[in-house]
């Protein structure tokens, strides 16, 4: 019998060849309102920050916190919040959080009244991805009435933006100033979706939250997949990205030539085993995915990162 999904379970530790710069990080991958596992997994890492007390220990949100899954507030809540278990909380912006905002009106570069090309194409990508049930959520939290028509996607917009005031969630306040794309912490990078090779590091990383693609998905951090997905040391040799965006089945099955067993049954504790071992989540050609696909799959992934060395925790439940 397998190990209960609703508890953490924690990997082995893995040698690696990476400095951190001697912090000791501990990253949670894309939760997309999953509760439970992301709750497990936060416990989980305050147990083992709490060996060595906070000084030197970092929490990483890699972003996407909200959409899809059923308790997007709750979630959003939670990143959110200041926790005393960690000297630093570092909060980075998902492709998610990027949708949601622009589609709200709060890009720096908005004009009150005015919604322009992109802010509209953002908001309808946003409903498209689960932002629908996210807005509903939200507004309801701000005990503000829901739209009786799902489809009136400006009303849906208006109050989904109000409850945002309403509620004093200042997504916004938290990436400005270049914050929100990434964090370095020695050799190691951490930020969303990945970096793009083809593109100069320091200005790909430098784009604000605010800025849209300006050809393809792969122009800006919240969004690189198959350039960051099929290179070796993306990062540069002797660095370490660490990133969502892209759930690690999905990126094995579409990315990566290794035999590594995506599990049938994500529901099987020992097949989600048997996948952590053979290099699921593992780090791969200087790249460390943490999108256990929580939305399809359940899972909740997150890393504990030292000097020379790290050893993943997950949770899960029912999707």
């Amino acid at each position: 019998m397998g190990a209960d999904m609703t508890v953490a379970q924690i990997t082995d530790w893995i040698e690696h060849p990476y400095s951190t710069g001697r912090r000791r990080i501990f990253a949670i991958g894309d939760v997309h309102g999953m509760r439970r596992p992301m709750e497990s997994v936060l416990e989980t890492f305050r147990e083992l920050a709490g060996e060595g007390g906070p000084e030197g220990a970092d929490l990483v949100w890699l972003g996407d916190v909200i959409d899809r899954g059923p308790e997007s507030m709750a979630c959003l809540q939670v990143y959110l919040a200041d926790d005393p278990a960690f000297e630093q909380v570092i909060r980075l912006c998902g492709n998610h959080e990027k949708m949601m905002l622009l589609g709200l009106g709060y890009s720096p570069k908005h004009r009150p009244g005015v919604f322009n090309f992109t802010e509209i194409y953002a908001l309808d990508l946003w409903l498209d991805n689960g932002g629908k049930a996210a807005a509903q959520d939200l507004i309801e939290a701000a005990g503000l009435s829901i739209p009786e028509d799902d489809e009136d996607c400006e009303t849906l917009r208006d109050r989904a933006a109000e409850a945002l005031k309403v509620l004093r969630i200042d997504l916004p306040g938290r990436f400005h100033d270049g914050e929100g794309s990434h964090y370095r912490a020695g050799d190691v990078i951490f930020t969303h979706g990945g970096v793009n090779p083809l593109f100069d590091q320091e200005r790909f990383l430098g784009q604000a939250w605010w800025q849209f693609p300006k050809r393809d998905e792969n122009d800006h951090w919240a969004w690189v997949r198959a350039p960051f997905l099929r290179a070796v040391d993306p990062g540069g040799e002797g660095t370490l990205v660490v990133h969502g965006h892209t759930p690690e089945p999905s990126a094995i099955k579409n990315f990566c030539d290794l035999e590594i067993p995506v599990p049938e049954d994500f529901g099987d504790p020992d097949q989600i085993a048997a996948y952590l071992e053979a290099g699921g989540h593992g780090i791969r050609g200087g790249k460390l995915n943490l999108d256990g696909g929580a939305p399809s799959t359940g899972l909740v992934a997150g890393a504990q990162i030292e000097e020379g060395r790290y050893r993943i925790i997950w949770a899960g439940e029912e999707a």
